[in-house]
C-alpha cells in the first residue's frame, strides 16, 4: 500500500504508507542517498506559533535522546507544506501500543514493566528540559524486537484526549505532572482495557476494579495519587517507575532496572551521531548490577526505595507486543 508523501529538502524511496490512527499517519521510507529505513509520522494536527517555536528549539536536542534504550532515536522533525507535522524516526516495525489493547487487557506485571522502562524514558527527557506533551497508547511505539519505545516528543495532537491531565484539557500549559499524569493513564489503560474515564467517578471505579485484578496496593495507590491527586501531590516519573517496581518486587516478580540518564543532553554527541549511553549495557547485559547500583543517579525526593534484583530480558510471548520474562 503506497501514499504520496513529499518532505521538502528530503530525498525518499519507495514510501509505504502503514496505517492511520486517528490524526497520525504512518509510513515506512527509504532515505536518499544513505539509504537508509525509517519510520516516518505524520501528525495532521496543526501547531500553535508558540508549539511551532518551541519545536524549533528542542528539534536539536530530540536525537540525542535517543541514546536511551526507550527512546526512539529521531532523526528529524518539520513541518509539511500543509502545516502538518513530521517526524522520522529509526524503524519501528512494531507499531503503536494501541494497536495491542485493542485486542484486550494485559496483566498487571507486564503493564507495570512497560511502565518502569517509559517512567525511565520521560524521566531522563525531563532531566534534559523536554517535555513530552502527548505521551499515549499512540506516542509508544515498539521495534521488531517487541522493545517498547517513547516516541514524538512535543509533537501537537488534534486536542487533549482520554490520557490528557484535567489541567490540560482545561488549557493550560503542560507540566511535568501532566507528563507523569498521562504515563499512569496509559497503564492504567492497559490494565483495564480501556481509557480512563473523564468522569471522577467513573475514574474512581476503573481504580477500584484493579484489586480485582490482583494488582498490589502499592502500585493501585501510586495510580490513585497520580490521577485522583492535585498536580502538586503527584510523584515524579521516577517516583512512579519506583512505586511500580515495589509492586513487582513484593509479589516475587523479576524487576527491569529504571534507566533515567541525567547527563545525556550535557554529554551528547554531534547531532547525526548516537551519544553512546552508559546504561545502555544495564539493560542488555545478564550481569547487570541491583538498582542500588552508587552510579545510578540518586532518587530527586531523596526516597528509600527496596532493592531489587538484576535486569531481566523481555521476550515475545503471544503478542506481537513484548512480554516479560519469567
Amino acid at each position: 500500500m503506497s501514499d504520496p508523501l513529499s518532505i521538502p529538502g528530503v530525498s525518499l524511496e519507495s514510501v509505504e504508507l502503514v496505517r492511520r490512527l486517528g490524526d497520525h499517519t504512518y509510513y515506512r521510507a527509504i532515505v536518499l542517498p544513505e539509504r537508509r529505513t525509517v519510520t516516518i509520522t505524520v501528525v495532521t494536527a496543526i501547531p500553535s506559533s508558540d508549539a511551532f517555536a518551541r519545536m524549533v528549539r528542542e528539534r536539536e536536542l530530540l536525537p540525542q535522546l535517543g541514546s536511551h534504550p526507550n527512546i526512539a532515536r529521531v532523526t528529524a522533525v518539520g513541518e509539511l507544506p500543509d502545516l502538518s507535522t513530521y517526524i522520522v524516526t529509526e524503524v519501528l516495525a512494531g507499531g503503536p501500543l494501541a494497536l495491542d489493547i485493542a485486542e484486550g487487557p494485559f496483566d498487571w506485571r507486564d503493564a507495570a514493566d512497560l511502565g518502569i522502562r517509559m517512567a525511565g524514558a520521560l524521566a531522563t527527557s525531563h532531566h534534559a528540559g523536554i517535555l513530552h506533551r502527548a505521551l499515549s497508547p499512540l506516542t509508544i511505539m515498539s521495534r521488531h524486537t517487541g522493545e517498547p519505545m517513547l516516541s514524538e516528543f512535543g509533537i501537537p495532537t488534534g486536542g487533549p484526549g482520554p490520557w490528557s491531565s484535567p489541567d490540560v484539557c482545561r488549557g493550560l500549559p503542560c507540566r511535568l505532572a501532566d507528563d507523569v499524569f498521562s504515563l499512569a493513564a496509559t497503564v492504567l489503560t492497559l490494565i483495564t482495557g480501556h481509557p480512563p474515564p473523564e468522569s471522577p467517578l467513573g475514574l474512581a471505579t476503573a481504580l477500584a476494579t484493579l484489586s480485582d485484578r490482583d494488582v498490589p496496593e502499592v502500585m493501585v495507590h501510586a495510580l490513585e495519587t497520580t490521577l485522583r491527586g492535585a498536580a502538586e501531590a503527584r510523584p515524579t516519573a521516577e517516583e512512579l517507575g519506583r512505586a511500580f517496581q515495589e509492586a513487582l518486587q513484593i509479589s516475587g516478580e523479576p524487576v527491569n532496572p529504571l534507566i533515567v540518564d541525567t547527563e545525556l543532553i550535557r554529554r551528547a554527541a554531534p547531532l547525526g551521531d548516537p551519544p553512546a549511553s552508559p546504561y545502555r549495557t544495564v539493560i542488555d547485559g545478564a550481569d547487570a548490577d541491583d538498582l542500588d547500583d552508587p552510579s545510578r543517579p540518586a532518587d530527586p525526593a531523596g526516597r528509600s526505595w527496596p532493592k531489587v534484583g538484576p535486569a531481566t530480558r523481555s521476550r515475545q510471548r503471544g503478542r506481537r507486543w513484548f512480554s516479560r520474562s519469567h
